[in-house]
């Protein structure tokens, strides 16, 4: 009987301590329910730093900063020290020209009374150079960077100015965790650098871009947040760059735009609530894997003149169109994902030649895959399903394609459709095929299937991964279903 008891308590105490794997874990991460991405927790910075009021600052070298007698001795780990000023002044703040020793200016608050004309922060032809905790307001750049390199720039606000931050002419510069909100018209303007890294920023404007890039290179962008009006991220003429795990939110442009540029890869970006998602146009050699396109009013992905570009394992859901290729070569879409975007297709082809359409799946569109104006395109191993049109069509003036391999189900005009001409299909899996010889492609083309075959099982609704337990927390309940099996065994055992 003790010993009944004692297995019993161990049982219902497992059995309690399932719901609360629920829970996040302590010292996993917690997102932000879209796409996985961590939330971030910004600093705040301190209200209660005590400033002392001073003057405009002027550095025309580095023998400036010791006849103004400014504490440091100007080396790595020593730097020269600006730092808790109050400087209210319609005209430069802090200006530092011409040097090469290290330098800090930290926890200033720099302003005016109204707005000025002139910067609150300008470098020039400065290296070495820290800008920290500070807080800009009131002037016509927050901070302005010409010709300048290995400066760093953290936590600091730029609020209500006519730019945030501009940088033109510069390298080898680093932004970690600023925020810029409500200037007139931009947040980060990069012109014409060279291998910047802007990680964990924010921009929040209702009035231009948050992160602007043009003719830049090598560059790198990770975890940056863009709520703005107008574009979230945009590249112009720019080649090399690397975007990660940035959200584009609320923008009524574009989440992300590539203008005119080469070899950009974008990873694991979020485009969401916004009028278009992810736009490439007149771009070449350019990459998108894992990124997501989220409740965009028009189209999730556009991509046009975008020649070579690759797309693998990106997701497009609940847009007024999923994926759009037009007038564009040699494109690759591989096991992307097209779902519910009811408005249009799920993946569409427009004058294109030579792309590959391999592993992607398209549920609850218009049409499911469409392809107008296409030549030597190859689709395989695609699966469709329950298309309000068609689940695969190929329209007038689609030639010398390939569609092998592929699994149409539910799609409620037809399966397939081909106006075109010359089309290859074969080896297809059709939920409607009646299991015995060919299978005749509507459509005026008069395609046929000569070695068809029944698909017989409809996969369920394809579902983001977000919002599933965390791997350990699966092996915790298993875990723990694992005790109480052996538990009970043990009962029975004791109990004959």
């Amino acid at each position: 009987m003790k010993h009944s008891r004692t297995i019993l308590s161990v049982v219902m105490v497992s059995l309690l301590c399932i719901p609360l794997l629920s829970f996040v874990i302590p010292g996993t991460s917690v997102t932000d329910g879209v796409g996985g991405n961590n939330l971030r927790n910004l600093p705040i910075i301190a209200n209660s730093i005590s400033y002392t009021p001073h003057a405009p600052i002027s550095i025309n070298n580095d023998t400036d900063f010791v006849t103004q007698l400014w504490p440091g001795s100007g080396i790595d780990g020593d730097p020269y020290v600006i730092s808790g000023l109050n400087i209210t002044a319609d005209a430069i703040c802090i200006e530092i020209h011409d040097t090469a020793a290290y330098f800090e200016i930290s926890e200033c608050l720099l302003s005016s009374d109204a707005m000025s004309t002139f910067n609150g922060i300008y470098l020039e032809n400065a290296t070495n150079g820290k800008i920290t905790n500070c807080t800009i307001t009131l002037h016509e750049d927050g901070i302005l960077v010409e010709e300048s390199s290995l400066c760093t720039f953290t936590y600091n606000n730029i609020t209500g100015n006519h730019y945030g931050f501009w940088f033109t002419d510069s390298e080898n510069c680093t932004l970690t965790y600023n925020t810029d909100v409500n200037n007139d018209y931009g947040d980060y303007r990069l012109e014409q650098v060279s291998w910047f890294n802007l990680t964990g920023n924010e921009a929040h404007s209702w009035l231009n871009d948050g992160f602007s890039l043009s003719g830049t290179d090598n560059c790198t962008l990770i975890d940056n947040l863009a709520i703005t009006r107008d574009r979230g991220f945009f590249l112009y003429e720019s080649e090399d760059d690397f975007l990660e795990r940035n959200t584009a939110s609320s923008n009524t442009d574009r989440g992300f735009g590539i203008l005119n540029s080469v070899s950009i890869t974008l990873t694991d970006n979020i485009a969401q609530n916004s009028e278009l998602g992810f736009i490439l146009e007149n771009t070449e050699s350019c990459t998108l894997i894992g990124n997501t396109a989220l409740n965009i009013h028009s189209e999730g992905y556009y991509l046009e003149y975008a020649n070579y570009t690759v797309l693998d394992k990106n997701d497009a859901t609940n847009n007024g169109q999923g994926f759009f290729l037009c007038k564009s070569k040699r494109c690759n879409f591989t096991e992307n994902t097209a779902l519910n975007n009811s408005g249009g297709v799920g993946i569409g082809l427009e004058l294109v030649d030579d792309c590959i359409l391999s592993g992607n799946t398209a549920h609850k569109n218009y049409d499911g895959i469409f392809m107008w104006t296409a030549s030597g395109c190859s689709l395989t191993d695609n699966t469709v399903t329950n298309s309000t049109r068609y689940g695969i069509g190929l329209g007038d003036g689609s030639e010398a394609n390939s569609v092998t391999l592929n699994h149409l189900g539910n799609n409620t005009v037809s399966n397939a459709h081909d106006d075109g001409d010359s089309n290859y299909w074969d080896n297809n899996y059709y939920d409607d095929y009646s299991g015995e010889g060919t299978y005749s492609i509507p459509g005026d083309a008069g395609s046929v299937d000569n070695h068809p075959h029944l698909w017989g099982t409809l996969p369920t609704t394809p579902t983001s991964t977000n919002g599933t337990l965390p791997d350990l927390q699966v092996v915790m309940i298993l875990g723990l279903i694992a005790v109480v099996v052996v538990v009970a065994i043990i009962y029975i055992k004791i109990k004959r």
